[in-house]
């Protein structure tokens, strides 16, 4: 069996409660007012059974009851103009600590919001700024790949026709850099010797593949015994492999636990949160900062000096 919607009955149904609504609270303000009873939004809603939300809803009913809730309290205030009883003094003070809280959350959660928007301002300069240094790493090696290739004085192959198995040292070949700094010290790090196949494959590849071949063998270095590291890091930069994001998480996750807690002790930093973007610390000053944009600046190696 279908059943068939019917929009119109619940409209006019909708319709009929809310003019009930209004009869019900014009009843009850012409009431109260015959029969002087104090009259403002809460006891305007207790006489006619709706909420104090829905009395605001309609302004010609909002108007009335802020009107008439004047004209009561001029009258009181005629005859004895300087008396306030207690309890009058009380509700201002509590609808006023009420109100003060209220806005001292509101701007509380707004510092909040321009904090994290000011986080977000800053890891994207430090983005900007790490994509223009590896453009100029990039454009770095490649002059110097380009010179290595081009330059026989700066890669001779000389021939050494003399029998002697002895190469003089004016005649021995020139060694082109080919191994950053970076990558050298992470391969010594690993333990791992370079050999001529592992040389060619960094030589023929970007830097930024071979190390996340390096990072795919310490994850596996983690996980299990490998025997065999260099032949690992062969067929990683071969095959382009990279570490699962769970594993880069988790280095993170380490060096800030490490790091956190040292910048805690000298009074950097106050509090921290993880956010889509990655981990935001809560600085001295009140802001909210990236963890890695404060890690450059406080590096590990700077609170053991």
């Amino acid at each position: 069996m279908n059943w068939k919607g019917n929009p119109d009955g619940l409209r006019s149904a909708a319709q009929q409660k809310r003019n009930e609504a209004l009869q019900r609270t014009e009843k009850a303000i012409s009431l109260m007012v015959k029969q002087g009873k104090k009259i403002n939004f809460q006891t305007v809603a207790e006489a006619a059974g709706v909420s104090v939300a829905y009395l605001y809803k309609y302004d010609a009913i909002k108007q009335r009851i802020d009107q008439l809730r004047k004209q009561q309290s001029s009258i009181k205030a005629l005859p004895q103009k300087q008396r306030a009883s207690d309890d009058s003094n009380k509700a201002i003070m509590t609808a006023l600590k009420k109100r003060i809280s209220d806005l001292q959350a509101e701007v509380r959660g707004l510092r909040d919001h321009i904090e994290v928007v000011e986080g977000r301002a800053f890891e994207v300069i430090d983005l900007k700024q790490q994509v223009e240094g590896l453009r100029t790493e990039n454009s770095k090696l490649r002059e110097q790949l380009s010179h290595c290739m081009t330059s026989k004085s700066a890669c001779p192959s000389p021939r050494v026709e003399s029998k002697s198995k002895v190469t003089p040292l004016g005649l021995k070949k020139a060694v082109c850099p080919i191994i950053s700094n970076q990558l050298q010290s992470e391969l010594d790090k690993l333990g791992i010797r370079v050999n001529s196949t592992l040389e060619k494959l960094i030589e023929a590849e970007p830097e930024e593949v071979v190390l996340m071949a390096i990072n795919a063998l310490k994850e596996a270095k983690a996980s299990y015994e490998v025997l065999n590291p260099s032949g690992f890091l062969v067929e990683a930069i071969k095959k382009t492999w990279m570490p699962n994001e769970g594993y880069e998480r988790k280095v993170e996750l380490d060096c800030f636990n490490e790091w956190y807690e040292l910048a805690r002790q000298r009074g950097l930093v106050l509090a921290s949160q993880a956010g889509k973007n990655g981990i935001l610390v809560y600085t001295k000053d009140e802001k909210w900062v990236p963890f890695q944009k404060l890690l450059i600046q406080y590096p590990l190696a700077s609170f053991n000096s």
